[in-house]
């Protein structure tokens, strides 16, 4: 009996975008995000891309011939990958992807996690002082605090703060509100 063995080899490409040294200023961002950001394509620094902020396309650029060729090449992967997916106002849409999507997502992702980050950095430090409520809205919260700038971690020493605490927070927890404080003991939140 003959043992045969079939090797199969197929060159598939793939290009990794990356954006480094990212600048962004929402201040000025109108339509789009305002930036500009060192363009790589498979860990190699290319060029630049950037977008003024006014609604238009998103524009890169190579340093090197050789470069604006590593681009092409990138560009025409994009293309033939299949179309991606997107739900805007609930309804689907499909959308070609090119290499200025994919710079668009990074920049988008990018700004996202960042917005995030303050976000919970503020959130943290409102917990130190205040009580931080949510009705289960995304990124939003309110805040009940109290007179002279007693911090949480102040009025869980102090019996009858602590009493007011309690009670505070039954009240709100009535009214549909979750407490997000990570700083306050769970059996008083339950």
């Amino acid at each position: 009996m003959e043992n045969l063995l079939y090797l199969c080899h197929t060159n598939t490409i793939h290009m990794k975008v990356q954006l480094k040294n990212i600048k962004t200023n929402l201040t000025f961002s109108e339509e789009t995000i305002m930036f500009k950001a060192d363009l790589y394509i498979n860990n190699k620094k290319i060029g630049y891309c950037n977008n003024d902020g006014r609604g238009g396309n998103t524009n890169y650029y190579g340093n090197t011939k050789e470069d604006y060729q590593i681009i092409s090449e990138c560009e025409e992967y994009f293309k033939s990958l299949p179309k991606k997916k997107h739900t805007i106002n609930g309804n689907d849409h499909e959308f070609n992807q090119t290499l200025e999507n994919e710079i668009d997502d990074i920049i988008a992702k990018y700004v996202d996690d960042k917005e995030e980050k303050k976000f919970q950095k503020k959130m943290e430090k409102d917990m130190l002082t205040k009580l931080v409520l949510s009705k289960g809205v995304p990124n939003q919260y309110e805040t009940v605090g109290w007179k002279g700038g007693v911090t949480i971690k102040q009025i869980l020493k102090n019996s009858l703060w602590k009493s007011t605490l309690i009670k505070t927070i039954e009240k709100y927890k009535q009214q549909g509100y979750t407490i997000l404080n990570t700083n306050i003991p769970q059996e008083f939140l339950t």
